[in-house]
């Protein structure tokens, strides 16, 4: 009978362990579902404004594109360190 009780606390114990590590492991799938929806609405929102001309201008100049007739010009902020002696 005492190996029973001893199986028996033991398995409850494994159990238990096992409750424990599965809620955490919902939680954080549940945390990455949030974050996926919210990174899905913002595609879509962006999707809704392809037509847009001057909303996909914006998101060239933020990746660095210009027109081939302009000039880029590079400012250095003098508060910025320099690694120039």
């Amino acid at each position: 009978m005492l190996v029973g009780v001893a199986h028996l606390t033991f398995l409850v114990a494994v159990e238990a362990n096992r409750y424990l590590r599965l809620g955490a492991t919902v939680e954080a799938l549940e945390a990455d579902v949030q974050a996926n929806r919210s990174e899905a609405a913002e595609l879509r929102a962006v999707a809704e404004r392809a037509n847009d001309a001057m909303f996909r201008e914006q998101l060239a100049r933020m990746q660095g594109f210009m027109f081939p007739d302009e000039t880029r010009i590079i400012v250095l902020d003098d508060a910025r360190p320099t690694n120039t002696p």
